[in-house]
């Protein structure tokens, strides 16, 4: 079940229904509330353009896998910068002024 307390234009609603999920949409505008039911009726044309959204958050290695196998993880690639930043910030509110 999918309650969405502000359902504006639908978006969440249209998403709960091409998923097959039940929902709830609570919105205060009867503008909003006759867009997002327009939407709704409509849902099928939006079908497509979800579809493209999930695959574009599809995981197929998680983060750890990533590092372990020393490929591509952002940022983040080397611990050595944080590990040094936490180690002064300890090493300087330890200290005796």
């Amino acid at each position: 079940m999918v309650i969405d307390p502000f359902a504006g234009s639908g978006t969440t609603l249209v998403a709960a229904k091409i998923l097959g999920h039940h929902f709830i949409g609570i919105e205060i505008s009867e503008e909003y509330v006759r867009y997002a039911e327009e939407r709704l009726k409509k849902y099928e044309e939006e079908i497509e353009d979800a579809h493209e959204e999930l695959a574009k958050h599809k995981v197929e290695k998680t983060f750890e896998e990533r590092k372990r196998r020393g490929e591509f993880v952002g940022k983040y690639r080397s611990n050595s910068k944080c590990k040094k930043i936490f180690e002064f910030e300890v090493h300087q509110t330890s200290s005796p002024k």
